[in-house]
């Protein structure tokens, strides 16, 4: 049987993968052979396409963690020799995170033939989509957790390594997260085809993605960081949204948070171990060609300090006027 492990990156498109294995769950079984299973590694019961927070939970005390998963494996190998199916698929972004993630996995090769497929991205995007996400709700500043985290996250050469000690290189995929590189330009498409899974999701492929919110909004949350309970709490951004509106969303791909110099500083931090990552999983770059382009006038905005303020000013003016409005319609209703 084969057990397809999908482990992140984070900020790789992971969303849009696991919303086309949700939509696709019950054909995948009844067509393709393939079982995705639930959230906590049972064959059927709440299908979400990932088991993210299972994982994390099992991290907290790794012996019983451990028993736990191997348990749950060898469940669902049961389940799909009684049902005749051949692949299973779990998908968690925070596998490739440090801690002993892949120690869960051991004994499973023996009863499983165990792919991982990894999405890298440039670090200094991904230092970006992380600060909007989680970071700017517990660091003081972008600086703060640039110099705290630098040359540790999103560098895949090292997260990948724990892997390749337990699984084998020749056991993992890597596939860079860019656009114009994914098979048809959409993440849940080059998964599947990377994957050998075929073309049932193509209706259902794009479909969910986590967008990312407008950087402006991110620069007042950061101000507020009482109102949020942990890096992991979006009610903030879910509230503003519902008040403001598409304007709550980053309108393009470019970033005003590094200037090209900071973002090049970024990328000097991981030079080494992309050099290494790439000679061992992207034999076919050339000797001059680096493992990721390097960053495009297009993804650097320039904005002044006083635009910035316009801009969080024009923000949060829509969210009091949308609320006004809001109040007066309750009221009318009410009379």
């Amino acid at each position: 049987m084969r057990l397809i492990l999908h482990i992140g990156g984070a900020k790789c498109g992971s969303t849009a993968i696991q919303g086309s294995l949700r939509d696709n769950a019950d054909r995948l079984a009844k067509e393709r052979g393939i079982l995705i299973p639930g959230t906590t590694l049972e064959p059927t019961e709440n299908v979400t396409g990932e088991q993210i927070f299972f994982f994390e939970r099992m991290r907290t005390d790794k012996e019983q963690g451990l028993i736990a998963v191997t348990n749950r494996l060898r469940r669902l190998q049961s389940y799909m020799r009684e049902r005749d199916l051949h692949t299973l698929i779990i998908s968690a972004e925070n596998l490739i995170n440090p801690g002993g993630f892949e120690e869960f996995f051991i004994e499973a090769q023996a009863y499983f033939d165990i792919e991982v497929i990894l999405y890298i991205r440039r670090q200094d995007q991904y230092f970006v989509s992380a600060w909007q996400q989680w970071h700017l709700k517990t660091f003081p500043s972008l600086q703060d957790y640039v110099d705290d985290r630098l040359g540790r996250d999103a560098n895949w050469n090292q997260l990948i390594a724990p892997w390749e000690q337990t699984l084998g290189a020749e056991k993992i995929t890597l596939r860079r997260f860019s656009r114009n590189l994914l098979v048809n330009q959409d993440i849940a498409s080059d998964f599947f085809q990377t994957m050998r899974l075929g073309d049932i999701y193509e209706n259902a492929a794009g479909k969910t993605r986590n967008k990312s919110f407008n950087e402006h909004l991110g620069e007042v949350a950061g101000r507020v960081q009482d109102l949020f309970e942990g890096p992991h709490d979006n009610t903030f951004y879910d509230v503003m949204q519902r008040t403001i509106g598409e304007k709550a969303l980053k309108p393009s791909s470019g970033s005003f948070l590094f200037t090209s110099e900071e973002r090049h500083a970024i990328l000097a931090a991981y030079e080494e171990d992309n050099a290494a990552l790439k000679a061992r999983y992207f034999p076919e770059l050339g000797p001059d060609e680096p493992l990721f382009k390097p960053p495009s006038e297009k993804e650097i905005l320039k904005i002044s300090e006083d635009d910035k303020r316009k801009a969080e000013v024009d923000l949060l003016t829509r969210a009091v006027y949308n609320l006004a409005n809001r109040l007066t319609e309750l009221e009318k209703d009410k009379a």
